[in-house]
Protein backbone atom coordinates (compact mmCIF):
# COMPACT_ATOMS: atom_id res chain seq x y z
CA UNK A 1 0.00 0.00 0.00
CA UNK A 2 1.18 3.31 -0.79
CA UNK A 3 1.73 6.13 1.64
CA UNK A 4 -0.95 8.30 0.11
CA UNK A 5 -3.50 5.51 0.33
CA UNK A 6 -2.64 4.84 4.01
CA UNK A 7 -2.84 8.50 4.77
CA UNK A 8 -6.24 8.73 3.10
CA UNK A 9 -7.41 5.57 4.91
CA UNK A 10 -6.35 6.99 8.31
CA UNK A 11 -8.06 10.27 7.52
CA UNK A 12 -11.27 8.45 6.59
CA UNK A 13 -11.03 6.24 9.70
CA UNK A 14 -10.31 9.31 11.86
CA UNK A 15 -13.20 11.30 10.38
CA UNK A 16 -15.51 8.27 10.65
CA UNK A 17 -14.41 7.65 14.23
CA UNK A 18 -14.86 11.34 15.05
CA UNK A 19 -18.35 11.30 13.54
CA UNK A 20 -19.23 8.15 15.51
CA UNK A 21 -17.87 9.71 18.74
CA UNK A 22 -19.81 12.91 18.04
CA UNK A 23 -22.94 10.85 17.33
CA UNK A 24 -22.47 8.93 20.61
CA UNK A 25 -21.90 12.18 22.49
CA UNK A 26 -24.94 13.75 20.82
CA UNK A 27 -27.09 10.70 21.68
CA UNK A 28 -25.88 10.84 25.30
CA UNK A 29 -26.78 14.53 25.51
CA UNK A 30 -30.21 13.80 24.04
CA UNK A 31 -30.76 10.95 26.57
CA UNK A 32 -29.73 13.21 29.49
CA UNK A 33 -32.06 15.94 28.20
CA UNK A 34 -34.93 13.45 27.83
CA UNK A 35 -34.40 12.13 31.38
CA UNK A 36 -34.32 15.66 32.76
CA UNK A 37 -37.50 16.58 30.91
CA UNK A 38 -39.25 13.36 31.98
CA UNK A 39 -38.41 14.09 35.66
CA UNK A 40 -39.69 17.64 35.19
CA UNK A 41 -42.90 16.32 33.64
CA UNK A 42 -43.35 13.84 36.52
CA UNK A 43 -42.95 16.66 39.09
CA UNK A 44 -45.40 18.84 37.17
CA UNK A 45 -47.93 15.98 37.00
CA UNK A 46 -47.62 15.45 40.73
CA UNK A 47 -48.06 19.18 41.37
CA UNK A 48 -51.04 19.24 39.01
CA UNK A 49 -52.58 16.31 40.92
CA UNK A 50 -52.15 18.19 44.20
CA UNK A 51 -53.67 21.33 42.71
CA UNK A 52 -56.64 19.36 41.40
CA UNK A 53 -57.10 17.81 44.85
CA UNK A 54 -56.86 21.28 46.43
CA UNK A 55 -59.39 22.66 43.97
CA UNK A 56 -61.78 19.80 44.70
CA UNK A 57 -61.39 20.41 48.43
CA UNK A 58 -62.00 24.12 47.99
CA UNK A 59 -65.16 23.43 45.97
CA UNK A 60 -66.40 21.07 48.67
CA UNK A 61 -65.66 23.62 51.39
CA UNK A 62 -67.53 26.32 49.46
CA UNK A 63 -70.56 24.04 49.15
CA UNK A 64 -70.39 23.24 52.85
CA UNK A 65 -70.07 26.93 53.68
CA UNK A 66 -73.19 27.66 51.64
CA UNK A 67 -75.05 24.90 53.48
CA UNK A 68 -73.89 26.28 56.84
CA UNK A 69 -74.77 29.90 56.02
CA UNK A 70 -78.34 29.72 57.43
CA UNK A 71 -76.93 28.48 60.75
CA UNK A 72 -74.23 31.15 61.07
CA UNK A 73 -76.49 33.73 62.69
CA UNK A 74 -77.76 31.10 65.13
CA UNK A 75 -74.19 30.24 66.12
CA UNK A 76 -73.31 33.92 66.43
CA UNK A 77 -76.23 34.47 68.80
CA UNK A 78 -75.84 31.40 71.03
CA UNK A 79 -73.89 33.41 73.56
CA UNK A 80 -75.25 36.81 74.48
CA UNK A 81 -73.15 39.94 74.35
CA UNK A 82 -71.70 41.06 77.67
CA UNK A 83 -74.10 44.03 77.86
CA UNK A 84 -77.08 41.68 77.83
CA UNK A 85 -75.94 40.04 81.06
CA UNK A 86 -77.06 43.08 83.02
CA UNK A 87 -80.51 41.48 83.31
CA UNK A 88 -79.16 38.04 84.19
CA UNK A 89 -79.55 38.44 87.97
CA UNK A 90 -83.07 39.81 87.69
CA UNK A 91 -84.01 37.01 85.27
CA UNK A 92 -82.73 34.41 87.77
CA UNK A 93 -84.70 36.02 90.60
CA UNK A 94 -87.84 36.02 88.41
CA UNK A 95 -87.35 32.33 87.56
CA UNK A 96 -86.81 31.55 91.25
CA UNK A 97 -89.99 33.36 92.32
CA UNK A 98 -91.93 31.57 89.59
CA UNK A 99 -90.74 28.26 91.09
CA UNK A 100 -91.39 29.29 94.72
CA UNK A 101 -87.71 29.67 95.59
CA UNK A 102 -86.52 32.67 97.59
CA UNK A 103 -83.19 33.79 96.16
CA UNK A 104 -80.47 36.40 96.47
CA UNK A 105 -78.03 36.98 93.62
CA UNK A 106 -74.58 38.62 93.29
CA UNK A 107 -72.15 39.00 90.41
CA UNK A 108 -68.49 38.09 90.97
CA UNK A 109 -65.30 38.51 88.98
CA UNK A 110 -65.05 38.49 85.22
CA UNK A 111 -62.81 36.60 82.82
CA UNK A 112 -62.68 38.39 79.47
CA UNK A 113 -63.20 36.49 76.23
CA UNK A 114 -60.23 35.46 74.11
CA UNK A 115 -60.05 34.61 70.43
CA UNK A 116 -61.04 30.99 70.98
CA UNK A 117 -62.67 31.11 74.41
CA UNK A 118 -65.84 32.89 75.51
CA UNK A 119 -65.75 35.26 78.42
CA UNK A 120 -67.67 34.64 81.61
CA UNK A 121 -68.76 36.38 84.76
CA UNK A 122 -68.80 34.54 88.06
CA UNK A 123 -71.93 34.76 90.20
CA UNK A 124 -73.25 33.40 93.45
CA UNK A 125 -76.74 32.70 94.67
CA UNK A 126 -78.27 32.03 98.04
CA UNK A 127 -81.60 30.30 97.79
CA UNK A 128 -84.20 28.81 100.08
CA UNK A 129 -86.99 26.48 99.03
CA UNK A 130 -88.32 22.98 98.67
CA UNK A 131 -86.04 20.54 96.89
CA UNK A 132 -88.49 19.90 94.01
CA UNK A 133 -89.03 23.64 93.54
CA UNK A 134 -85.28 24.21 93.36
CA UNK A 135 -84.88 21.43 90.77
CA UNK A 136 -87.64 23.03 88.64
CA UNK A 137 -85.81 26.36 88.97
CA UNK A 138 -82.53 24.77 87.79
CA UNK A 139 -84.28 23.19 84.80
CA UNK A 140 -85.71 26.56 83.85
CA UNK A 141 -82.25 28.14 84.12
CA UNK A 142 -80.93 25.38 81.88
CA UNK A 143 -83.57 26.19 79.24
CA UNK A 144 -83.02 29.97 79.45
CA UNK A 145 -81.21 32.06 76.87
CA UNK A 146 -78.12 32.19 79.09
CA UNK A 147 -75.34 29.60 79.06
CA UNK A 148 -74.72 28.87 82.72
CA UNK A 149 -72.29 26.53 84.43
CA UNK A 150 -72.66 25.88 88.14
CA UNK A 151 -69.23 25.35 89.68
CA UNK A 152 -70.17 24.61 93.29
CA UNK A 153 -73.26 24.02 95.39
CA UNK A 154 -73.83 23.55 99.09
CA UNK A 155 -77.23 22.20 100.03
CA UNK A 156 -78.32 21.93 103.66
CA UNK A 157 -81.64 20.78 104.97
CA UNK A 158 -83.59 23.27 106.96
CA UNK A 159 -86.56 22.09 108.92
CA UNK A 160 -88.82 19.62 107.11
CA UNK A 161 -88.73 19.80 103.32
CA UNK A 162 -86.99 23.18 103.07
CA UNK A 163 -83.40 23.55 101.96
CA UNK A 164 -80.81 26.32 102.07
CA UNK A 165 -78.70 26.39 98.94
CA UNK A 166 -75.46 28.30 98.37
CA UNK A 167 -74.20 27.98 94.80
CA UNK A 168 -71.68 29.64 92.57
CA UNK A 169 -71.37 29.52 88.84
CA UNK A 170 -70.41 31.22 85.63
CA UNK A 171 -72.53 32.85 82.95
CA UNK A 172 -70.85 32.99 79.55
CA UNK A 173 -70.83 35.73 76.93
CA UNK A 174 -69.18 36.36 73.56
Amino acid sequence: MTGAFKKQLWIKIGVGSGLVLMAILLIQLIVINIESNSQKIARQRQELGLRILGTDSLATLKLDAEKAEPYQSILDNILPEKDRLINFGQDLITMAKKNKVAMEFAFGGEVKSADTEPGFINFSIKADGAYDDFIRFLREVEKSRFLVKFTAADVTRDSGQRFDILASGQVFYR
